[in-house]
């Protein structure tokens, strides 16, 4: 089986570098670029490196990885998978998508062969056996083989130790049908770190799999030709159903703005809109998606896309671009000449040292941020230990620097960005102390797969750490000073408050942790007439909020451990719905079974909630009235009171807020099945853009959407003093929630939203420092163009806060800023001073409300409506606080 390491996992190592750059009081997150201080205006240079020619990988010659397969005894493993896995950012994402494995021989032997010059994690699983990672030169910080051209590594060896639990499963077609020799892979889902070991199969003719996993939260992903990947999550030992979606495709070409000539080797993402809407900042902030490798011709194709919004965005050595607006991609669609126009930019490349040795840190991570434009990149890996970005624009950017295991700095030095590309950069860091000992449990025994969690008490700074067959972990790159340990694992927990050690500089300090092996519940989930309610999670939620979850077998057993002693509150929930209720109750009503845990035999509890078999079918029909093959169609219950109250159509716009969304067939008819009792709000969209929206449909009757023609709308915006390089414009509002946000980079001020439904509008736009906003009317189908908008610069609002009652001005009152009728934040202040003050900076005149809160009981939070006109600084006054009633 042959192919590489899924996207989805990827984005799990970007979670981990928003974790790091939040824990250093940091936003977060790698976002494009756009214009602002130093992006250039007037007509446009070529594009082209500065740095020299990059050979791909591709072009080079394969190498191998071989090793053996054995017990913790010596004795080989037969059948074992083994699997490499590896990304670099010079390859498309079909290469890598998904690992390359093989199985072992009987004398335990295996080969991986025709592999990229790249670096790979190596991992092996077997029957009843927990999937383990070889560790070059036995050093368990270490993950990585390097593998160069034509290079074939022999002695990449993995030891397996018994232990594994085993997760089955099926793949199926979204429409239902089982899916044959999908690709099935999984690996322990820890938070940050992608490079846990793989387990891989594939399914048989009924489209069932089966694999043996470390107990615990464990990701699987499915993968199938013609389709899109599937990936969900659950805790081994378990069961689950992966949908697959049939692919859809984007494709285009690129090229350089000022020659209209094709550009080769450019890296074309299809990035998904960002789900923010707030304009305090007009940084781009597309969530970056597949990619691929642009040809001598400048031609790409991106593949296994699932239907939803895209904007292909190009990056190479000496250019950055993006497609002119948002592109719409249907299920099964293939949607091609998508031109990209490239403007210069420049390449940073550098790589993370430990300090004293010539060794590069495996794993690392190098992100900057320019404070002015809101501009943030990820350094990325190559085929070698270089971290390199490319398509930057010119900028002051910050460093923030990550490497498992060891000590960065305080603060790196600034990188200016300014005609050329910056190469040869090295951050150093440092071994750091070392926090080291043996996991137990209270009768002295090993516990294996713990995860250990040191934080620096009162400061910025965590290692974490899992513990080896024997119980050992350690924790190192400490900075001096006291940290709260704390353990768990599923056989036991460790100290409520974890355990507090104190470290020097570079000192190692031995301290063994215990567990203990706590309480559990054990349980069913029920519906009303006594049927087995499955796949429904599970939650034991305690006195302070934490909640310790499970999900349902097929019998609708539940069993919920480690937990503390102590009463708990046990409760069934289902995306799309929330919380399931018991027989007859209603909204408000507060759900689920209290349950008193102690130490030793589990507790029981049995829940009974509403019938989950409610189905609601239909059709689909177009606004000819000609139904609708392969629409979606998904849906969100409603408020038992929603005939009056406020619309959830934004919901099924959302995964998670929604049910799984089901596809119409040929006639145009859907089926949404395994609903609770009550009213849903439907929704439906397909190729080509359009909605159609039903509320207050109850369950059991039949449902008739129509997709409604789409309109849009154009225009050209003019900044205070020249036209934007770069402009972010927001869409919201109408009946039915409807948002959107798209941004533009160089195309002369010029923008335009396609494929929106009727209704009124506010729309916002901004660049750097400026925006508008103004109020739109859409008819349906009705192209609104030639609108001519000039951006005013963003103000500031200053005020007062005061006591209600007797006029005195009120210190530490959290102040906000958002739209009226809207939950979106657009500015906020931490805390009024002694004096009652606030400043609430960048944001844009009109309506705005503004919004206070004080910690305690004697006042009730404050919200005023407020029109704000004019520049600068605008005072609003003094804000009364009111008291809360006795």
């Amino acid at each position: 089986m042959r192919r590489t390491l899924p996207v989805v996992l990827v984005v799990i190592a970007l979670i981990a570098a928003l974790v790091i750059w939040r824990s250093h009081g940091e936003p977060s997150g790698s976002t494009e670029p756009g214009g602002g201080p130093g992006a250039t205006s007037g007509p446009p240079h070529p594009v082209g490196p500065r740095s020299g020619p990059r050979i791909s990988p591709t072009k080079l010659p394969r190498g191998s990885i071989a090793g053996t397969i054995t017990t913790s005894q010596g004795a080989p493993i037969a059948r074992a998978q083994v699997c490499a896995s590896t990304y670099a950012n010079e390859l498309p994402d079909e290469l890598v998508r998904e690992p390359t494995c093989s199985e072992s021989r009987a004398d335990g032997s295996y080969q991986l062969g025709n592999l990229l010059v790249a670096s790979y994690v190596v991992s092996a699983a077997a029957r009843q056996h927990v999937p383990a990672i070889h560790h070059p030169g036995g050093d368990r910080d270490r993950r990585e083989i390097r593998l160069g051209a034509g290079e074939h590594r022999t002695g990449v060896d993995v030891v397996l130790h018994p232990g594994g639990v085993e997760i089955t499963g099926v793949v199926s077609d979204i429409t239902g049908g089982p899916i044959a020799n999908a690709r099935v892979w999984a690996r322990e889902h820890v938070l940050g770190d992608p490079r846990t070991p793989i387990v891989a199969t594939e399914t048989d003719a009924q489209g069932a799999f089966a694999l043996w996993v470390q107990p615990g939260h464990t990701l699987v992903v499915a993968s199938a030709d013609g389709y899109t990947d599937a990936a969900d999550g659950l805790q081994a030992p378990g069961r689950l159903v992966l949908l697959l979606t049939p692919e859809s495709t984007l494709s285009g070409v690129v090229v350089d703005a000022a020659t209209d000539a094709p550009v080769e080797g450019v890296r074309v993402a299809a990035n998904t809109l960002g789900v923010t809407f707030s304009l305090s900042t007009a940084s781009f902030s597309d969530e970056e998606g597949d990619a691929a490798i642009t040809d001598a011709s400048g031609a790409f194709r991106i593949a296994r896309l699932t239907p939803q919004r895209y904007v292909a965005v190009a990056r190479g050595a000496g250019g950055y671009g993006r497609s002119e607006g948002s592109i719409l991609v249907g299920l099964g669609q293939h949607v091609d000449k998508v031109v990209v126009k490239m403007y210069p930019a420049h390449a940073i490349e550098g790589r993370i040292s430990i300090a004293g040795t010539s060794d590069a840190c495996e794993g690392g991570g190098v992100w900057l941020r320019d404070r002015a434009s809101e501009r943030r990149y990820e350094l990325r890996p190559g085929s070698d230990a270089t971290l390199r970005a490319e398509g930057v624009l010119a900028g002051t950017y910050e460093v923030q620097v990550r490497c498992a295991g060891h000590l960065v700095r305080d603060e790196y030095a600034e990188i200016t960005v300014g005609d050329r590309d910056l190469t040869g950069l090295v951050w150093e860091v440092e071994a750091g102390a070392t926090l080291r000992g043996r996991v137990l449990t209270a009768g002295g025994d090993p516990v294996e797969h713990a995860q250990i969690h040191a934080g620096l008490i009162g400061e910025v700074g965590i290692g974490d750490a899992t513990s080896d067959q024997l119980g050992r972990y350690v924790v190192t790159g400490l900075a001096p000073g006291t940290y709260r340990v704390t353990v768990g694992s599923p056989r036991g927990l460790g100290p409520r408050d974890g355990v507090e050690v104190s470290v020097g500089a570079l000192a190692t300090v031995e301290r063994d942790l215990t567990i203990a092996i706590g309480g559990a519940i054990h349980g069913t989930v029920v519906d009303a007439d006594g049927r087995p309610v499955a796949a429904v999670g599970v939650s034991a939620v305690d006195s302070e909020g934490v909640r310790t979850e499970a999900m349902t077998d097929a019998a609708g057993a539940f069993a919920i451990r480690p937990l503390r002693a102590g009463d708990y509150r046990v409760l069934a929930r289902r995306s799309g719905v929330g919380e399931l209720r018991r027989p007859g109750s209603k909204d408000g009503a507060r759900q689920g079974e209290q349950v008193t845990v102690v130490d030793g035999p589990p507790a029981t509890a049995r829940l009974v909630v509403e019938n989950q078999s409610g189905v609601i079918a239909g059709t689909v029909v177009d606004a000819n009235g000609n139904r609708v093959a392969d629409a979606f169609v998904s849906s969100a219950r409603e408020a038992d009171d929603a005939s009056g109250g406020e619309s959830v159509a934004n919901k099924t716009r959302y995964p998670g807020w929604a049910q799984r969304a089901v596809v119409t067939s040929t006639e145009g008819a859907f089926s949404i099945g395994d609903l609770s009792p009550g009213r849903y709000t439907l929704r439906a969209y397909r190729r080509g853009g359009g909605e159609g929206i039903v509320e207050h449909v109850a369950v059991g009757s039949t449902a008739r959407l129509q997709i409604e023609a789409t309109g849009s709308i154009a225009g050209t915006v003019r900044g205070v003093d020249d036209v934007p390089d770069e402009l972010t414009v927001i869409l919201r509002g109408n009946a039915a929630g409807y948002r959107r946000r798209e941004q533009f980079f160089r195309t002369g001020g010029r923008f335009v939203l396609r494929d929106l439904p009727a209704g009124r509008f506010t729309l916002e736009l901004a660049a750097p420092g400026q925006s508008r906003e103004l109020d739109v009317e859409l008819a349906r189908g009705e192209a609104k163009m030639g609108l001519d908008i000039v951006l005013e610069t963003w103000v500031t609002i200053a005020g007062r806060v005061i006591d209600g009652s007797t006029g005195q001005p009120l210190q530490d009152v959290v102040v906000s800023a958002r739209h009226p009728g809207d939950d979106e934040v657009l500015a906020v202040h931490a805390a009024t001073d002694q004096a009652g003050r606030f400043r609430l900076q960048n944001l844009h005149s009109g309506e705005l409300r503004l919004s206070g809160s004080k910690a305690g009981e004697l006042y009730a939070p404050l919200s005023i409506v407020r029109t704000i006109a004019g520049k600068g600084t605008i005072d609003v006054g003094d804000l009364a606080m009111p008291r809360r009633r006795e």
